[in-house]
């Protein structure tokens, strides 16, 4: 789609859109200013779909009571969101499942390319038995990066970290604020974050039963509220950078 448009359906059954191999659901490359909104949609790869929304221009796009799920091909992503032009999203009550297949790929994905930046609140949104629950990397970008807001979710199943916070030398912030989210059952880190300019902040957040707790490396930091609840992890269960006095 190459402008503003609204799809909904808040009718009886399921709107679904059947994709074919090596395809995409829905491709949003509308003009800078405008405004995309699904909901009510049901987005399936069938196993052999690349991308379930994939966002390459937008103002805004938002995302209400939707599923995407089975992108197991190619780049395999639920919803992946590289722009080369500032953008936000906002992703609301949305099950995203069984999506990826290389080691980068999974549910949600956000990148921003060039020196735009990308914004992105996700509330209520289910991250289940992808490869990467949700990953948000400034690694592609030089200008003020990848910003997400994570409430009120679960991140669970994953086959690799649930909510990966990444970038590197001399590349643009990733920074991921995650509250009141579970991050539990998957089979790498539950929360990572890994190199320089990559932080997340934990606010009464429960982790367990992951292969590591939480992580930071290569100078990637976790702040803590001091409220959160990390433990039973099959690994260990990790320690915050640093903290946060509620205020």
């Amino acid at each position: 789609m190459n402008k503003s448009l609204n799809i909904t359906n808040d009718g009886a059954g399921e709107a679904s859109i059947l994709v074919p191999a090596s395809g995409v659901g829905i491709d949003i490359n509308a003009g800078a200013g405008d405004i995309v909104s699904l909901r009510g949609l049901v987005i399936d790869g069938q196993g052999v779909g690349d991308m379930g929304i994939y966002i390459e221009q937008a103002s805004a796009v938002h995302i209400q009571n939707c599923v995407i799920r089975n992108f197991e091909h190619g780049s395999a992503h639920g919803l992946f969101a590289s722009s080369s032009h500032n953008m936000k999203l906002f992703v609301s009550d949305t099950l995203i499942f069984n999506n990826g297949s290389g080691v980068a790929s999974g549910g949600i994905t956000i990148a921003p390319l060039g020196t735009a930046t990308a914004d992105a609140v996700l509330d209520r949104v289910r991250l289940e038995n992808n490869v990467i629950g949700l990953r948000v990397t400034g690694g592609s970008s030089t200008g003020n990066g990848a910003h997400a807001v994570v409430r009120d979710s679960v991140v669970s199943g994953n086959a690799s970290h649930g909510i990966f916070a990444t970038s590197s030398l001399g590349q643009a912030p990733a920074l991921i604020v995650v509250e009141r989210t579970s991050s539990v059952n998957n089979a790498g880190t539950g929360i990572n974050a890994v190199g320089p300019h990559a932080v997340v902040l934990l606010h009464d957040n429960t982790v367990a039963r992951n292969g590591v707790g939480i992580s930071a490396t290569a100078t990637g930091q976790l702040i803590s509220y001091g409220n959160n609840k990390v433990n039973n992890n099959i690994g260990a269960d990790g320690v915050p950078t640093g903290s946060y006095s509620p205020i």
